[in-house]
């Protein structure tokens, strides 16, 4: 999708001001197609209808040749050190782990209540979920991605929780972090 205010698409940052190239921001769009209202919901209504725009609620940047990039859903990116930081971004980098087969990442509160990324993988070889994985995983993570982005806690699962269509059931994995069944490394 290319960038253009006047057809139909924008990213806007969190005051509703348009985000500079490079910037994350929620996709806006406009067109003779978008809905007028959400039936009996006024509250929807006004937060996804802002004018002749449409809040889709996917969060994008804009690239150095002028396409949006998906980062990924509003409500399923970071704030980590004040800077939105995309799951998908992530995932892609600890996906490309000889070890890793599957993986999937959620914010957590670290002690003093600041979130971070925590990762939850499913392994290759599951006897190798161990802290020396975790250190490697991450160390792999930081030679590519920015500080504040890689993750800080590491999760061993069997399986991550899915829906029928295979999109990532991430307030699963959230619950999943306070049962006494998954140990971090």
């Amino acid at each position: 999708l290319l960038r253009d205010d006047h057809v139909g698409s924008r990213g806007v940052d969190e005051s509703g001001q348009p985000a500079k190239d490079g910037d994350v921001g929620t996709l806006w769009v406009k067109g003779e197609s978008n809905a007028r209202c959400y039936w009996n919901n006024l509250e929807k209504t006004a937060s996804t209808m802002v004018g002749e725009w449409l809040n889709t609620g996917d969060m994008y940047y804009v690239d150095s040749e002028g396409y949006y990039v998906n980062a990924g859903r509003g409500d399923d990116m970071l704030k980590v050190g004040g800077m939105w930081c995309s799951p998908i971004e992530i995932e892609a980098r600890l996906l490309a782990h000889p070890k890793v087969r599957e993986a999937a990442v959620v914010g957590r509160e670290d002690d003093t209540g600041l979130v971070k990324p925590a990762a939850y993988i499913v392994l290759v070889n599951p006897v190798d979920g161990n802290e020396v994985t975790a250190r490697d995983l991450q160390q792999f993570c930081k030679a590519t991605l920015a500080g504040f982005k890689y993750p800080r806690w590491f999760y061993f699962v069997r399986e991550i929780p899915k829906t029928v269509t295979g999109k990532i059931q991430r307030f699963k994995l959230r619950q999943l972090r306070s049962d006494q069944d998954v140990q971090p490394h």
